[in-house]
């Protein structure tokens, strides 16, 4: 095992499970795999702009973005400057909502543990961790570093960056932060791209709505009854006692697709909660589905 001191940045994009959805059924998956290909030039040309070569730095791609990991700390600022001007350029040749593209992007400083050598190499750390975390809480059009990352910035680049903030995470962790926002107005127009389009208006010719519904809610965050969210509940605790094998297993069982898989590279915890949120959002698939699956694996472990 080596043990490197890197600026790791994860970056995913906003909208990716309705995009694709609406892709898929409108060219199947082949639709999705061209998607997938966008992302990926979006990423490229971030590569490209540090001057750096994408097996270097790109330690695994996620289907809506990638984990990445560089040596220098401008690098990282670069990197997102040039990923978001080229979404900003993208955008300002389509009308389309659904041809919009945006990114999160979440960065921090410190060890990256490394085993294997060439294609099986792996990669873990808390520092993969935070810059998950540091992602989900940033708006798109913007990039939220944590501290350690920030004073090894230039001087030259540190001024585009606000104040201290606190950032919490899922449980009661806190993080510091702080955050360069490049495109405010892409934090304010992403939820007019992404709304929820009814199946028959995005199949067969027929025509969205000419004002747009309010972005659904996820469960998690409607009015739904005491027995649902004991569901969710109970599914939260279980999980939390699946090992990762386990989880990577569930993967399999609920047929998650491979462009919206969590990254091996991530925690358990971390997994866990993008299968939740993929069965949540999934109407195919819903917490009780999960709920069962979870159990099934806790089942068939050995009681001793």
């Amino acid at each position: 095992m080596a043990i490197f001191q890197k600026f790791v940045v994860e970056l995913d994009l906003v909208g990716y499970s309705t995009i694709s959805d609406h892709l898929e059924q409108l060219l199947n998956s082949r639709g999705v795999d061209q998607f997938n290909e966008q992302i990926r030039a979006f990423i490229n040309v971030g590569v490209t702009a540090t001057a750096q070569k994408w097996d270097d730095v790109v330690l695994q791609t996620t289907g809506d973005g990638a984990i990445l990991a560089f040596d220098s700390a401008d690098h990282v600022h670069i990197f997102a400057a040039a990923v978001h001007q080229s979404t900003k350029e993208h955008n300002s040749k389509t009308t389309e909502p659904r041809s919009k593209r945006a990114f999160r992007i979440g960065a921090a400083f410190g060890e990256l543990f490394v085993t294997g050598h060439g294609k099986e190499r792996r990669f873990a750390g808390a520092t993969i961790s935070r810059a998950v975390r540091l992602e989900s809480a940033a708006s798109p059009g913007s990039i939220l570093v944590d501290t350690s990352l920030f004073a090894k910035l230039s001087p030259e680049l540190k001024p585009a960056y606000r104040t201290e903030e606190i950032v919490k995470g899922k449980r009661d962790e806190t993080f510091v932060a702080r955050r360069c926002i490049f495109y405010p107005e892409v934090a304010t127009d992403y939820s007019k791209w992404f709304y929820d389009v009814p199946r028959s208006a995005t199949v067969g010719g027929a025509s969205p709505p000419s004002k747009p519904p309010s972005p659904p809610k996820r469960i998690a965050e409607s009015g739904d009854d005491d027995n649902q969210k004991n569901v969710r509940r109970v599914v939260y605790e279980l999980m939390s006692k699946l090992r990762r094998g386990e989880l990577m297993d569930l993967i399999w069982m609920l047929e998650i697709p491979t462009a919206q898989q969590p990254s091996e590279l991530l925690e358990a915890e971390i997994i866990a909660q993008k299968i939740r949120k993929w069965a949540e959002d999934n109407p195919d698939c819903g917490l009780d589905r999960l709920l069962r699956e979870v159990q099934f694996f806790l089942s068939k472990r050995d009681p001793k």
